[in-house]
């Protein structure tokens, strides 16, 4: 367990939320990410895995929120991928 830093961070507005996007190449169960966003910054949040995972059963990655911190489950270590967060702030 370890705490990330992304690698790439993208901001875009999409009228009253704005979407971050940030960019991921190392993640293994347990890591976190603190967005900087605090409780109820957060609206919803996904992740698009981007590496090959080496089994059809080692696919998707878990994310779980909590005050502005991410913690990542994926099913395989290594994993590489893409958080998007929607925020009011």
């Amino acid at each position: 367990m370890a705490v990330k830093t992304a690698s790439n961070l993208k901001r875009e507005n999409m009228g009253s939320k704005n979407l971050l996007v940030a960019t991921f190449t190392d993640l293994d169960d347990g890591d976190t990410y603190a967005s900087g966003l605090g409780a109820g910054g957060v609206f919803a949040h996904w992740f698009q895995r981007t590496d090959n995972p080496t089994t059809t059963a080692a696919v998707g990655v878990s994310v779980a929120e909590s005050s502005g911190t991410f913690t990542f489950y994926p099913a395989e270590n290594d994993a590489t991928g893409d958080l998007f967060i929607m925020t009011n702030k």
